[in-house]
């Protein structure tokens, strides 16, 4: 199902213009937006900044935030289980090594 983006004036005319938190809810939702997030997902290159600073960047401000884009927060979560599998050696001989991982998984390592 595509997302609905309903037409909204010019960015600096709104006051009622969405947070980026209730964009994502929206979007979840299935619900219209005022925007799709602009993200940027890779770090922006230090010459670049630097670059766009000579350019005109305000110095005290992140390219992001200059540029209106969505910011991307990055959570650390582990996907292994919880509690973890001990590593256990199963067998060893001259030519492998059979253990248990930290996910379960029987490996035959070479």
């Amino acid at each position: 199902m595509p997302v609905e983006i309903f037409e909204a004036p010019d960015e600096h005319e709104r006051t009622d213009a969405m947070n980026n938190r209730e964009r994502f809810r929206r979007i979840m939702n299935y619900e219209p937006v005022d925007r799709l997030p602009v993200l940027a997902v890779e770090p922006f290159e230090t010459m670049a900044i630097k670059r766009w600073q000579r350019e005109g960047l305000p110095g005290d401000i992140h390219p992001v935030d200059f540029l209106g884009m969505s910011r991307l927060v990055h959570i650390p979560l582990s996907f292994d289980p919880i509690p973890a599998f001990e590593r256990q050696v199963v067998s060893e001989d001259s030519e492998y090594v059979v253990e248990t991982t930290n996910m379960g998984a029987l490996v035959r390592l070479f």
